[in-house]
């Protein structure tokens, strides 16, 4: 499911976070001293001297001059009130919220979408394989049928095979711990439903009952592959029976 992407995802959600929660550089303090000056005596002039009343400081005739003529009282009613007009300072959680919630609701996105083509890709891969299947079951009964004996082709079987082979071998190099999957290729490469398959060993009876082997040796590949597409349609569950201890 992309899970190197994913890595790098949460990789750069960790770099971003620790910018934006760590990365602010604070304000001077010359530069906070020069915006409450200018605020007492700009805006906030008119209520500079209730300020002071309230904190039992003398103010001034002369608001203006106030900065040097007292200016450890200017400075401590200017921060009083400047400090109470301010509008609080939102905190690092509020101002990273909305970046987290955004990537958040991204990744969340992503899991989201490559789990829902991880679905769609098993479900096709689970009818195609289907459909190399029936072609070949079909091809191999109608080689091996007893009405057939006199004068066979093995054309039909052989592609059938190959596309079979093709379908499973594909399903092998994405689940690799699918021993089932092995074991079957192994059968259609090198086993009885391989070259043997369609060999013309034996005559009469003996032929026969070699032919009534293998077409219960097709039933049984009917039942194994197609336990091998059920699990490719069910990608969120565990499928022990794809493991060596179900065989």
């Amino acid at each position: 499911m992309g899970v190197h992407v994913v890595k790098r995802v949460l990789a750069a959600f960790g770099v971003a976070s620790v910018l934006v929660l760590g990365g602010g550089v604070p304000a001077s303090a010359d530069s906070e001293d020069d915006a409450q000056t200018v605020f007492c005596l700009g805006k906030g002039r008119a209520d500079l001297r209730g300020a002071a009343d309230s904190l039992g400081v003398p103010a001034p005739t002369e608001i203006a001059k106030w900065p040097t003529t007292a200016p450890a009282d200017f400075a401590r009613v200017c921060a009083a009130l400047y400090g109470a007009e301010k509008a609080p300072s939102p905190g690092w959680f509020s101002q990273a919220l909305p970046f987290v919630t955004g990537l958040f609701g991204a990744l969340l996105a992503y899991v989201a979408t490559a789990w829902r083509d991880r679905i769609t890709r098993g479900r096709k891969q689970g009818e195609d394989l289907r459909a190399a299947l029936t072609e070949f079951t079909t091809a191999g009964s109608a080689y091996l049928s007893p009405a057939n004996f006199g004068g066979r082709s093995d054309t039909a079987v052989v592609a059938a095979r190959a596309k079979l082979v093709s379908q499973l071998a594909l399903v092998r190099s994405e689940h690799r711990g699918w021993r089932r999957v092995a074991t079957l290729l192994d059968e259609l490469r090198d086993g009885s439903l391989g070259e043997p398959l369609t060999a013309r060993t034996g005559q009469g009876d003996a032929a026969r009952s070699r032919d009534a082997q293998l077409r219960e040796k097709l039933d049984e590949l009917r039942d194994e592959v197609l336990l091998v597409a059920t699990a490719l349609a069910r990608p969120a569950r565990q499928h022990p029976e794809m493991s060596p201890r179900s065989r």
